[in-house]
């Protein structure tokens, strides 16, 4: 089994061409594997075919315009929802399931669906009674999923084209960036301002994300915006900056009145936090980034110990894996997540499709008299 990079370098023979080499593999590694979760070298070549093969969302961006939470409770409305219940052991046989909490709780159900993350499962964080059958146990083992790492920054002003939402940057700290501007609200009801309504997130998957989260996460702040700096610096732009730092109506001022809301949020970091130095911020040409942040925060998705990393990749020795994943157990245990899609679909889709064929698989049997 070939990983992705070793496909690359049979087509590649040493000689005047190294340097495209070089670029050719800083550029697939930005473009294709971090996007994929992983590092380059990390990609089977099997699986990745067998992704673009089933991938049928077409090549459209949806962009939320609010949190992602806003989904899940339209999603949830009707159903009753227990949050802060982590399940501990999930016991399973003809009589049905238990699930039993890490605080000694239990819950008695006919069928269970279990959508965890892969990592959780690796890691041994749910036991099974019985054991689970060594075909799973192998399947767990064999999908990949590396760390994924997030970089939110808040500014007070665009300084980037307006229809610009995705950058794919090679060699970069950040190997991707993502753009978003949030519609001004009125539910502020602490009488503040929002903190920034054009928000940047920077992307990082696998080694790269692995460095980074090595890193102070104020250094890693000021590296995003070392890079947005030298990426949109001295572009030219319709507002004019005059000596005083106003741009769009809105003053430039690092040090004076800058809301307080390291408390607000979890390692959230303002300019103070990260910083800046005053000549970075009196230059808003040469460096807009610096001059514009008003805070932000980084994301550590290993950290978060419900997830355990980012999500699932195209794995080496992995094919069939996700099929033996998704196998229920006794049926009365059924797998979802995007960990058990056959189309190797790291994405929402995958893991809203793979809840859906859960639910129909334990419809298709004869509950009737049961649900």
């Amino acid at each position: 089994m070939l990983l992705t990079y070793q496909w690359l370098n049979i087509f590649i023979v040493e000689g005047p061409i190294i340097p495209f080499i070089s670029l050719l593999n800083y550029q697939c590694a930005a473009i294709y594997a971090n996007d994929f979760g992983c590092s380059l070298k990390q990609l089977g070549v099997r699986e990745c075919i067998q992704e673009a093969q089933n991938w049928i969302y077409g090549d459209t961006y949806l962009i939320l315009d609010r949190p992602m939470s806003s989904v899940v409770d339209f999603i949830a409305k009707g159903l009753q929802v227990h949050l802060d219940w982590a399940v501990q052991r999930v016991q399973y046989g003809t009589h049905g399931v238990k699930l039993h909490s890490s605080d000694g709780l239990i819950v008695t159900a006919d069928y269970a669906i279990l959508a965890v993350p892969v990592t959780i499962l690796q890691h041994g964080v749910i036991t099974f009674n019985p054991p689970l059958p060594k075909a799973k146990l192998d399947a767990i083992q064999s999908i990949g999923m590396n760390n994924c790492v997030k970089v939110l920054m808040a500014f007070s002003d665009r300084f980037w084209p307006e229809d610009m939402f995705d950058v794919v940057c090679t060699n970069c700290f950040l190997p991707e960036i993502w753009i978003t501007q949030y519609p001004s609200t009125s539910n502020h009801t602490d009488g503040r301002a929002p903190l920034g309504k054009f928000i940047v997130v920077g992307f990082m998957a696998g080694e790269v994300a692995a460095a980074a989260s090595r890193l102070p996460e104020a250094e890693v702040i000021r590296r995003s915006l070392s890079q947005l700096d030298e990426m949109f610096g001295q572009v030219s732009q319709k507002a004019e900056y005059d000596r005083s730092g106003y741009c769009h109506g809105i003053k430039v001022d690092p040090l004076n009145d800058i809301p307080d809301r390291s408390k607000d949020l979890h390692n959230f970091l303002t300019r103070d936090h990260v910083l800046i130095p005053r000549e970075y911020v009196q230059c808003p040409r040469s460096r807009p980034a610096s001059a514009f942040f008003q805070g932000g925060c980084v994301v550590n998705w290993e950290k978060e110990s419900f997830v355990r990393g980012g999500y699932t990749y195209p794995s080496l020795n992995a094919h069939g894996a996700r099929f033996a994943l998704a196998e229920p157990l006794q049926k009365r245990v059924f797998f979802a997540g995007e960990a058990t899609h056959p189309g190797v679909n790291p994405c929402m889709q995958a893991a809203i499709d793979t809840g859906r064929r859960a639910a129909s698989e334990i419809l298709s049997l004869d509950v009737s008299g049961r649900l």
